[in-house]
């Protein structure tokens, strides 16, 4: 699980999520508590209202500070209820009251949801499909 300080560069946050390509980093404080969030849709918005000069800013400046996290009992359900009530696309997974597991991504819960969501046919394979 990478992580990134709320002191550092913006651009350090952008060479991280580029290197490993990642759409998202946690922020943490020294004592790895989760501080915030930090989307490449943060960073274009700074971007946007600042230019080139939010390279140089604090990601504190630009991260997401209120963050939501699931942990490992949540369902895929519920965890794509958060993300759609919250309208955001990462969600860090706390293993404990003390650290993080990872983060899901809107892509990997969509994809799990479709996945849980399989049903069987309801015709053979070899008769058609039913007429929609």
């Amino acid at each position: 699980m990478l992580t990134l300080g709320p002191n550092e560069k913006l651009s350090e946050a952008i060479r991280i999520l580029t290197e490993h390509k990642i759409g998202a980093l946690v922020i943490t404080n020294g004592d790895r508590k989760i501080v915030g969030i930090l989307s490449e849709r943060d960073i274009v918005r700074v971007i946007a209202k600042e230019g080139a000069a939010a390279l140089d800013i604090a990601v504190r400046s630009a991260m997401t500070p209120k963050v939501k996290i699931c942990n490992e009992n949540h369902t895929v359900n519920e965890v794509m209820e958060i993300m759609t009530r919250g309208r955001f696309r990462h969600l860090p997974v706390e293993k404990d009251a003390c650290s993080m597991a990872s983060y899901l991504s809107a892509t990997w819960s969509s994809a799990a949801s479709r996945m849980s969501s399989v049903r069987p046919r309801k015709y053979a394979p070899t008769s058609p499909p039913p007429e929609r």
